[in-house]
């Protein structure tokens, strides 16, 4: 009796080979299993070479011993000590020494950030303008790559970050990054404005979504874009904002042209050439199609 089983087995067995069930699927899951951990595998040795060539890059605002003044670049000093290279004496007040800081502007930056890549210009740009008029005002930059533990102690939680802190003083106001120009900062510092020049309103209050979407600081886990913050739900969706506002008017794709914009805007549009009835009202079906906005 016990060979006949045996040989009921193997019958079984040939039969779940020939039909793809028995061992073969547990075959087919180890394959599975080797070539996830081999794409695992490289996956991880591509990071780590990544990671390493990032690594030599730390930062942004002096790069082969060139500064972008009059921005500082806080570097790593060679033979200083540890605490004394994470307590600068332009962050943290030094019992044994008399200084009495000037203004300062820090920015807290990661060399890799696209965020922060983009924001030098502009840090450079403003940090000169206001230096022409004010020169007692120190700009400065840090990198959170070369300087973790500064930042680890600031609190960066976002990239990038600017903060200012007034004449002899170590207490910290952080600026919103979108509001980070020569106006808002001389006022956060306390310090007069009028002759710092100024740039046009719509620059200034960043009325381009384009630029807007460049003043979001990078967070990790910040997953948000433009156009889940701004509740876009088709392709293209058109928005209009009058002057010195940030309330938001949705047109209808089928009503966009120049008089319904102009109406919506409270602006005159006695002048703006009209089209002809029927084409404004897209009486026409295929016109009409297409002015379906895309879901």
């Amino acid at each position: 009796m016990p060979i006949a089983i045996d040989k009921d087995r193997s019958k079984r067995n040939s039969k779940s080979l020939q039909s793809g069930q028995g061992i073969v699927p547990l075959e087919i899951l180890m394959m599975g299993w080797m070539c996830f951990l081999t794409v695992a595998f490289v996956t991880l040795v591509v990071f780590a070479v990544d990671l390493a060539a990032g690594s030599k890059a730390l930062y942004l605002y002096e790069v082969d011993g060139e500064p972008k003044d009059p921005v500082l670049e806080y570097l790593v000093k060679e033979g200083k000590p540890r605490f004394e290279q994470n307590h600068p004496i332009f962050l943290w007040r030094q019992e044994t020494t008399s200084y009495r800081p000037p203004p300062r502007v820090i920015e807290f930056y990661a060399p890799w950030c696209p965020h922060c890549q983009h924001f030098v210009s502009k840090y450079v740009k403003m940090a000169k303008e206001i230096h022409a008029v004010h020169p007692n005002i120190e700009f400065h930059a840090i990198s959170c790559v070369a300087h973790h533990d500064i930042c680890k102690d600031q609190g960066i939680r976002s990239f990038p970050t600017v903060k200012v802190l007034k004449e002899d003083s170590y207490d910290f106001n952080e600026i919103k990054l979108g509001e980070v120009d020569a106006e808002h900062i001389l006022r956060e510092l306390g310090l007069s404005n009028d002759s710092v020049g100024k740039t046009k309103k719509n620059d200034s209050k960043h009325n381009n979504l384009h630029e807007k979407a460049r003043d979001v600081p990078f967070r990790l886990r910040d997953g948000r874009d433009v156009r889940s913050d701004q509740g876009i739900q088709s392709i293209p969706s058109v928005k209009v904002l009058k002057e010195d506002s940030y309330d938001f008017n949705e047109i209808k794709l089928g009503e966009v042209d120049a008089e319904h914009i102009l109406r919506e805007l409270g602006l005159s549009n006695d002048s703006v050439g009209k089209t002809k009835k029927n084409d404004s009202k897209h009486n026409n079906l295929h016109e009409k199609a297409r002015d379906v906005p895309f879901r």
